[in-house]
């Protein structure tokens, strides 16, 4: 079977030939013909469905955008809450390890601080005692030169046993400063010695063996607090080193645990207020899929109820032409021919628009078959072209999801030199700009639905009107047409009034829906705000820290927006299948037309 018959079987089922053969019925009374009653019906069913298309394609569009958009943001919210929850774990954890740190800093420190304070109390205790000692040696040396030189001056004199007398004192005055267990018993061999000796050289050379001895001593005791000095300043220098240290670590822990306890709280009051707004998206989230099913749900209704009436209006048309119309066939061009020619108009790219016009230019000179089966050919390139829009708008959509991806993760990934204050501030503005974009994305798409429920509307009201006035006009056809078109008519009638009753069901329900998801979106941005709150104030708080740790700022990371336009091809997919519609309508009228 070849296309052009295939055509031909399908025109037979859904729409007759005779509805070109209205202008030919009989008009009585003034009023226009069944016939012409039933085409003017036709007409005014035909342009409110086309009005309930355009309203369904707005309704389509608004919830695949949303849809994907708001299925996105619950599954980021919560992705984001679960990774904010692991956080606060981490830094309880991290705070409780800081608070142990301190504490241990703390005993070390105030060890250090201890063993230094003794060191210097031991320091001073030994130079103290050197001091003692140095001035005692100093003074028992003074003294026994005193009694050398008297000793020296008695030798030009006879007083030699005045002298001896007054050298045994000196030795007495020094051996009763001395306590040193080695120096009183030397101090005490000499006086034994002097006791026995009456020679004044021999007295003389104890004494100076004693200055000497006292001298050494003295020296060594010098010499002792030297060491002593310097291996006490090192042992402080060494402390003093590792005490600053202990300091320095503790305070930088205990900054680093206020900060990360002020963090703590923003995030607790973050985590609490998230879960609301996670809740609020959840809900609009079902709405719209809710709104959604059932905008698509009852246009399929639609849609079916306008092909049901078509058909029963097509075949009340057939009844009332009867036989006769393959008499005059040939008087007027078809409908097929007129709707082939308006495709023709209607077809904006060039190459397709020659085609659709070339096959016009033969339909009209008679050449209906191969007409059809130019239709055939350019309906074919067009469905690839469609098929193609809509592969690219799929691709697109997974292109816009892949951005979105990449500017969350791009939003968490931190620059290697971002320390803990930088990235909580970019972090509160990342997230900041997220519930800013939730907020104004609900004000968006409350604002879009509006438009889509007055598009509604409006096709509902083209069918109430369609409807009332083409059932008043049916009726007066069927009460003067015969049996059989008449009950045709009746059909068509019938079809006519649940059209109408699945129209007004619809759009009553339309009000209330358009105020629940006006109240979701408010909600949305409500719960919103207050999640903002705390950000703000994290970010307030970490401004000044962050400026003076990066002089230079953050580097700022966005994501990388997709080109292509996912609307912009759903409409090209919109568009091309529109054609097709019209060159599928067009190539069944001249399949039956060419058969006449």
């Amino acid at each position: 079977m070849t296309r052009f018959k295939r055509r031909f079987v399908a025109a037979m089922g859904r729409r007759c030939l005779v509805l070109l053969l209205a202008g030919f019925s009989l008009v009585s009374a003034g009023r226009p013909s069944p016939s012409a009653a039933v085409q003017a019906a036709q007409d005014q069913l035909q342009a409110a469905a086309k009005t309930d298309e355009e309203a369904a394609d707005k309704s389509g569009c608004f919830c695949q955008t949303n849809l994907a958009a708001k299925q996105q943001t619950v599954e980021n919210m919560q992705e984001q809450l679960t990774q904010l929850s692991h956080d606060i774990d981490q830094s309880t954890a991290r705070n409780s390890q800081l608070d142990i740190e301190i504490k241990m800093h703390k005993d070390e420190l105030d060890t250090s601080t201890s063993a230094l304070a003794t060191a210097n109390a031991l320091r001073e205790k030994d130079l103290a005692k050197f001091q003692d000692e140095s001035q005692g040696h100093t003074q028992s040396i003074d003294q026994l030169q005193q009694a050398l030189s008297a000793l020296s001056f008695s030798q030009l004199s006879s007083s030699i046993a005045l002298t001896k007398h007054r050298a045994l004192i000196a030795v007495r005055k020094v051996a009763r400063r001395v306590t040193g267990g080695m120096q009183r018993k030397q101090l005490l061999r000499f006086q034994r010695s002097l006791g026995g000796k009456s020679d004044p050289a021999v007295v003389s050379g104890v004494l100076k063996q004693m200055v000497g001895t006292f001298s050494r001593d003295l020296q060594g005791l010098k010499d002792d607090e030297i060491q002593a000095k310097n291996r006490h300043e090192g042992i402080v220098s060494a402390k003093t080193q590792e005490i600053m240290s202990q300091k320095k670590g503790m305070l930088g822990k205990q900054q680093r645990l206020a900060k990360s306890k002020v963090t703590l709280g923003f995030n607790k009051q973050i985590n609490e207020r998230s879960g609301p707004l996670l809740d609020a998206n959840i809900a609009l989230l079902n709405t719209l899929k809710q709104v959604c099913k059932r905008s698509e749900d009852s246009f399929t209704a639609r849609r079916d109820a306008v092909q049901a009436e078509i058909e029963a209006l097509s075949a009340s048309q057939a009844a009332l032409a009867g036989a006769s119309f393959l008499s005059v066939g040939g008087r007027e061009q078809g409908d097929g021919v007129e709707k082939l020619c308006a495709a023709s108009i209607e077809i904006q790219e060039q190459s397709w628009k020659k085609q659709a016009q070339a096959a016009c230019k033969q339909a009209r000179q008679g050449s209906k078959p191969a007409a059809a089966d130019a239709v055939e050919s350019l309906e074919s390139d067009i469905r690839e072209a469609q098929d193609e829009a809509a592969r690219k708008q799929d691709d697109c959509m997974r292109d816009v999801q892949g951005a979105q991806n990449a500017a969350s993760n791009a939003a968490s990934q931190q620059s290697a030199e971002a320390n803990f204050v930088g990235s909580e501030q970019q972090s509160s503005e990342e997230q900041l700009r997220e519930l800013t974009s939730q907020s104004e994305n609900a004000d968006k798409s409350k604002a879009a639905y509006g438009e889509v429920v007055a598009a509604q509307q409006k096709a509902a009201q083209a069918f109430r009107v369609a409807t009332s006035q083409g059932q008043e006009s049916l009726k007066n056809a069927a009460g003067r047409a015969a049996v059989p078109a008449a009950s045709k008519i009746n059909e068509a009638i019938s079809q006519s009034q649940k059209l109408q009753t699945e129209a007004d069901n619809f759009v009553g329900g339309l009000d209330a829906q358009a105020q629940e998801l006006s109240g979701e979106c408010d909600a949305v941005r409500a719960a919103a705000g207050k999640v903002m709150i705390p950000l703000r104030l994290m970010r307030a708080d970490s401004e000044e820290d962050a400026i003076a740790i990066k002089e230079n700022g953050d580097a700022r990371i966005h994501a990388m927006s997709p080109k292509c336009d996912a609307g912009a091809l759903g409409a090209e997919v919109a568009k091309l299948k529109g054609y097709r519609s019209m060159l599928g309508k067009a190539a069944e009228g001249l399949a039956w037309e060419s058969l006449r």
